[in-house]
This record gives structure tokens, C-alpha cells and sequence, in this order.
């Protein structure tokens, strides 16, 4: 079985030798107008005629000069069009050997082993991109349920005060939450809403002072008792004295000031003499946490 290419130039028919086409490429000369052409993309199916074979009495055709002759396939029973291609890739460089066209027998195995190679050779090229493209979207699907827990996780710790003083049935599983982190529920602090309602400040004894204030919880929610600040001031408005009394020092039973709830605080404590640089005209209260 033979192989038979057209030139695309004078759209002449030759038989063609699949090893030539594998050494050059499929690059090869026509012998009739010396055209150089891929004789792979003129490709044409094999034309069974009664001059397929030359007769034992006649010799083939001479070779032109510096190109071997190529044998016309003339068919008699179907004529072959000899309309040019409409487009052929450019002509190798001349350190890539080109064959002549040749009346040898065509090697279908090989010549069909360089299609396969050219044709799969560059789509082959596109798989590992392909592969990548199709793999993050897949990674970002299964990552982002992921990072979404993570952050309500994360929400719900830093907000655990507030809901389970909203929501108090949620406590044993804000403990549970909890434990893994090493965090633990606490009363809620919000300073906005303690108030202090009324408070004195005398002198007992030369050295004994006492303070009395009512601190005053205007939220609907429990909040922890904060601390008191003192600070004595003379008559220019400039600070004497600063006194802290923190939770542990207010004489009190629960350190928690209930939703709604008044509690009345009562401080005694002394001032020794050369701690005032001046008189005493006033003084000044700040609650807050620690």
C-alpha cells in the first residue's frame, strides 16, 4: 500500500516513503516545480491504477538534477483536483534535510506514528495546567465551610459573657466551648451602665475619712461590681490625694451587682498627716474595671 501526497503548488500527485518524512520532518521537494511543502498536510488517499507499478522492461525516470524524479500518479479512473492549499506553514531552515519526492513504497506504520506524535504532542502540554486550574477552585470549595466555623467559633468565645447572660441555658455549652481554649465564662462587664447614684465624703477624726456612695445598675443583665477611684482635690481644682478601692476592699458579699439594683457602699480609711499639701475643697469619684 502506497501513500500519495498532492503539491499544493502545482497540484501534482507522488507517491511518498514515510522514513524520508520522519528524518525531515514530513518536509519534502516537488519534482516537477520544485516546491517545498509539508507532505503531511497534503496527504491523500491511496489512487489504485493499472500503471501502479512500472514494467520490467522499462526503467524508472531519470534523476533530475540535484533532486531525485518523482513519479506522477495519474489515475484514469478518477481525476484528483489540483487546486492549490489555501495556506501551508513556511519551509524549514536549511539545516533541516528536505526529500525529494520518490516512488518508494509507502511504511504506513511509521508514517502513522509521526501523525500521532504531531497531533498529541502539544494538546499533551496542556494537561498539568488543566489539572491545576480544575484543583484550587476544588481546594477554596472545601476550605471555605471550614473557615467559616472557625470564625463563628471565634465569634462566639470573644461574645461568651454577653450570651450567656442573655441566654443563660447556654452556659454548659459555653463551658464546654470553652475548655479546649483555657478561657472561662465570667460576669458580663459594662461599665456604661453602672452609675453612681449618691455619695458623701466627712471627715470622722483627724486622720479618719469616710466615704459613702450608691452604685446603681441601670442595665437588665447582672454585671461585675467594679472599682472605686478618690481622688481629693483643693480648691484649684488640682489633685491632692488618689485613693483605689478595689472589689476585694468594698466589705461586700457578692461581687456581683444585679440587673436593676442599687447597692450602698461604705469606706473608712486614714490619711496621715503630710499626705495633704493643702486643704481639702472637694473630691472626685470614677468607677471602672481593672
Amino acid at each position: 500500500m502506497s501513500l500519495v501526497t498532492a503539491c499544493p503548488s502545482c497540484g501534482v500527485l507522488f507517491k511518498v516513503s514515510p522514513d524520508q518524512l520522519l528524518i525531515s520532518e514530513g518536509w519534502v521537494r516537488c519534482g516537477k516545480c520544485q516546491t517545498v511543502f509539508d507532505a503531511a498536510l497534503s496527504l491523500k488517499p491511496t489512487i489504485t491504477t493499472q500503471k501502479d507499478s512500472f514494467p520490467e522492461d522499462v526503467e524508472p525516470p531519470l534523476p533530475l538534477a540535484a533532486n531525485i524524479a518523482s513519479e506522477v500518479v495519474q489515475a484514469e479512473d478518477a481525476l484528483v483536483g489540483q487546486a492549490p492549499l489555501a495556506s501551508s506553514p513556511q519551509p524549514p531552515e536549511s539545516s533541516t534535510p528536505v526529500f525529494d519526492l520518490g516512488p518508494e513504497s509507502a511504511d504506513t506504520d511509521k508514517f502513522a506514528a509521526l501523525q500521532f506524535k504531531q497531533s498529541f504532542s502539544a494538546p499533551a502540554q496542556n494537561v498539568p495546567t488543566a489539572w491545576r486550574q480544575s484543583l484550587i477552585p476544588n481546594i477554596l470549595y472545601l476550605l471555605t465551610p471550614i473557615l467559616l466555623i472557625a470564625l463563628s467559633i471565634q465569634v462566639i468565645l470573644f461574645q461568651r459573657n454577653e450570651i450567656a447572660s442573655k441566654e443563660p441555658l447556654a452556659k454548659p455549652w459555653l463551658v464546654a466551648l470553652c475548655a479546649p481554649f483555657n478561657c472561662r465564662l465570667e460576669t458580663l462587664k459594662h461599665i456604661q451602665s453602672i452609675v453612681i447614684d449618691s455619695s458623701t465624703f466627712s471627715k470622722i477624726s483627724p486622720d479618719i475619712y469616710q466615704l459613702t456612695l450608691v452604685l446603681k445598675n441601670s442595665s437588665s443583665a447582672d454585671l461585675q461590681l467594679p472599682s472605686v477611684e478618690l481622688t481629693l482635690i483643693n480648691s484649684l481644682d488640682q489633685p491632692l490625694l488618689r485613693r483605689v478601692f478595689r472589689v476585694d476592699e468594698l466589705n461586700v458579699q457578692s461581687r456581683t451587682l444585679l440587673a436593676a439594683s442599687e447597692l450602698p457602699l461604705l469606706f473608712s480609711f486614714a490619711i496621715k498627716t503630710g499626705e495633704l499639701t493643702d486643704r481639702v475643697a472637694g473630691y472626685r469619684l470614677l468607677v471602672f474595671y481593672p
